[in-house]
This record gives structure tokens, C-alpha cells and sequence, in this order.
């Protein structure tokens, strides 16, 4: 998705069971300066917990890299 014309990236976890129908609670769950979404979605333990309460969670990537790396940070 572009915003602001920066392409912005993001991991979903969609719980068993979703019905487009229902309504469920979401959780942004944001990586450290350096992280990644891919990251932070397996050190938080969120989707775990989400498949097992029943929500989504959405992992986004940092909009701005650091100077003199690659690493993305908010």
C-alpha cells in the first residue's frame, strides 16, 4: 500500500475460524527501531495468543531506515 508515497508493508494473522461476518479486535503490534514485522511477530508470542483468544494482529513495517543501514524504525 502506498502512503504519503512511501510503500508500506505489513504481516496479518488471521485467527482459525474467521468469519468475515463477525467482528474482532485488533492489535497493532510495532517492532523496535531495527525490527521487522516478520520479527516481532515471532518475539511477542501475539499470535499465538491470538489464535487462541480469537483476534487479529497486524505486524506493520517501520516507514523510515535508519541512517548509514537498512534497518527500518518509526
Amino acid at each position: 500500500m502506498q502512503v504519503d508515497g512511501v510503500e508500506r508493508t505489513w504481516q496479518l494473522f488471521v485467527p482459525p475460524g474467521y468469519r468475515e461476518a463477525a467482528k474482532y479486535p485488533l492489535v497493532l503490534d510495532l517492532h523496535g527501531s531495527g525490527g521487522t514485522p516478520v520479527g516481532q511477530g515471532r518475539t511477542s508470542g501475539l499470535v499465538n495468543l491470538a489464535a487462541e483468544k480469537g483476534f487479529l494482529v497486524v505486524n506493520p513495517a517501520g516507514k523510515y531506515v535508519r541512517s548509514g543501514s537498512n534497518l527500518q524504525t518509526w
